[in-house]
């Protein structure tokens, strides 16, 4: 029996998915499923919509186990949708995958991983505000339209490339943000006001696939990083927009990086926050907490 079927050996697993993670993968559903059903036992596949309508499947089903197929988007709807303590398989069919490059190679063990929460909702491995959002909020109207092969056929290129076009001809404009936190070193209660074009909170080193803004961020480690960009003329930002894509160590002059356990991040106006790909919520006001090793992961890859 190998590390999955001994966690989960004839229990109950609820599979959830979206539209176009069904349209994309037709082809090998079934073998995906075949997959599934050598070790536990379906009892329902939810076409992802929103976190209550996951909820409401999962309260009805009590499955041992929730099967996220699909990207870093569809493991948002899970987490957000699970209780303390619910088990996670992670089955990568997204374009990014970030959580499934972050953990390496599939083992089939279980994984304890850090979960962060902001206005009560979840996300695990990388959110923010600014021109991000705007990437994740653009990247999903492309999947949802008729642009939806051209977003195949980019893949994670997609990002970069939607990140530079809102630097040059977006009309991105610095934002004032008071941030305040508990910095992990001092654990002292630190603040910091400045404007920005674009704000990550970090829970991993990558994101989109292959963008790196903060390289030492660890999933596991108890804190998250707040990285601000120090943004200013279009050249300037697209220096920037460059270093992150091409993982180049980022300059002091160019970020602020702040480690911390906890904060409160103000905006002028009301602005969109992503996490793992997805805008979950829009305020002025958003509270920044972290449950240390609060999600338990199985890393799984059964079609590779």
């Amino acid at each position: 029996m190998n590390a999955f079927a001994a966690c989960v050996h004839g229990g109950r697993a609820v599979v959830v998915y979206t539209p176009a993670t069904r349209r994309l993968h037709a082809d090998h559903w079934p073998e995906i499923r075949e997959s599934l059903t050598r070790h536990v036992s379906i009892t329902a596949e939810i076409e992802a919509g929103t976190p209550g309508s996951v909820k409401s499947a999962l309260e009805a089903s009590q499955p041992d186990l929730v099967v996220a197929a699909g990207g870093d988007g569809t493991i948002n709807l899970c987490v957000r949708a699970m209780n303390e303590g619910d088990l996670l398989a992670v089955f990568p069919l997204g374009t990014a995958n970030d959580l499934h490059r972050s953990l390496g190679k599939p083992s089939g063990l279980a994984l304890r991983i850090d979960r962060i929460g902001v206005n009560g909702q979840s996300f695990c491995t990388t959110g923010g505000l600014g021109i991000p959002s705007t990437v994740a909020r653009e990247v999903n109207r492309l999947r949802q339209n008729r642009c939806e092969w051209l977003s195949r056929k980019m893949g994670r290129y997609i990002y970069p490339l939607i990140a530079a076009n809102q630097v040059l001809w977006g009309g991105a404009r610095n934002q004032w943000v008071e941030i305040e936190w508990e910095d992990v070193d001092s654990s002292k209660t630190r603040n910091l006001r400045l404007q920005t074009k674009a704000l990550f909170v970090s829970n991993q080193a990558t994101f989109a696939g292959s963008l790196t803004v903060v390289r030492e961020a660890i999933n596991d480690d108890g804190h998250f990083e707040i990285c601000v960009l120090n943004t200013g003329s279009r050249l300037r930002d697209l220096m920037i927009t460059g270093h992150i894509a091409t993982a180049a160590v980022q300059r002091e002059r160019d970020c602020h990086v702040l480690r911390a356990v906890s904060a409160r991040i103000k905006t002028a106006e009301s602005m969109p926050f992503f996490g793992d790909g997805e805008i979950i919520l829009t305020h002025r006001r958003f509270d920044l907490d972290i449950v240390p090793r609060g999600l338990t992961v199985l890393h799984l890859d059964w079609l590779r």
